[in-house]
Order: structure tokens, then sequence, then C-alpha cells
């Protein structure tokens, strides 16, 4: 295997792999496969969970519109580790109110599935999306994926109302 070509790629690979091995143990120890996914959530939440304070302070920093606060938020998270070579994403065109991104890769997807772990990263990695949206002002919408079969996932985040009514 070769070495990763940057930071983003080593942890996102090394998380992928941790994943495995946690599962792994747990099902050795007769954890029940929903029980681990449950543990392995709240482990890597603890990471996400800090990952999300630096982008969305510096949108509610430097916008007072949720919209754009939003976009600022969902556009700073994947630079570590979530970026360049292993998501390649882009913005596509949405419906008002929305940002949307679709991305060509997902390596926990791609190693999960490799392993025939499709499950495990839907039921972890896949749902912390959804948390820091809610706290962005959002409500995410993920109409594909790669465990899912798809070539590519994508992702919708749209700005509730009641944001929008609070916007200055």
């Amino acid at each position: 295997m070769s070495v990763a070509p940057n930071l983003g790629t080593v942890l996102t690979t090394r998380f992928a792999v941790q994943t495995l091995a946690l599962h792994r143990t747990f099902k050795a120890r007769e954890r029940a496969e929903a029980e681990s996914q449950k543990l392995i959530w709240e482990i890597a939440w603890d990471t996400y969970r800090v990952w999300r304070l630096g982008p969305l302070a510096l949108a509610r920093t430097i916008m007072s519109n949720p919209v754009k606060r939003l976009k600022v938020a969902t556009d700073g998270f994947p630079c570590i580790p979530f970026g360049l070579p292993g998501y390649n994403s882009r913005e596509v065109a949405a419906r008002l109110n929305t940002v949307a991104v679709d991305c060509a890769g997902c390596l926990i997807a791609e190693i999960s599935l490799r392993h025939g772990e499709g499950a495990l990263c839907t039921a972890t990695w896949f749902t912390l999306d959804f948390p820091p949206e809610e706290q962005w002002g959002g409500s995410l919408e993920r109409p594909n994926t790669i465990v899912g079969g798809y070539d590519q996932f994508g992702f919708q985040c749209y700005v509730r109302e009641r944001s929008l009514e609070n916007a200055e």
C-alpha cells in the first residue's frame, strides 16, 4: 500500500481501519451488531464534535445570513480530514436556501465495503453529518451513498424556516 498523499487522507484511512478493528473486537467479545455500531458511533462523535467547532465559529463570526452561514460552515468542514483526494467534493445547483454537494469518493465507505462492512459505515460515519448540520441551522438530506451502490454520494442541506425568520 502506498503512503497517503496528505494528512486528511491518512486520518480518514486510519478512522476506517480503526472502525473495522473495533467492530471486529466487539463482535469477538459477543457484542450485538447494533451495540457495536452504537459504541463506535459514540467514539467517532467525540472526534467529529470537536472538528465541527472551527467551521461553525468561523461561520457565526463572519455571517449573519443563515444560508450563507450554512454554506461557510459546510465548505469549511471538509478541509481536514474530508478533503481531496479522498472525497473530491463539489457544490452543485440546488433549490433556494439549500447547500448541495456531490462527492466522488469516500475512503471510509470504500474501505468498509472492501471488508464487507457497508452496514457498519452507514450506522456510524454516515450518520455523523446530521447533528452538525442541525446545529448549523440546516436539515440534511442524503439521497445517494457509495455504500448504497452509487459511484458518488451527495447531500443537500437546507436552512430550516425557523433559521430564516431569525436572519438579520
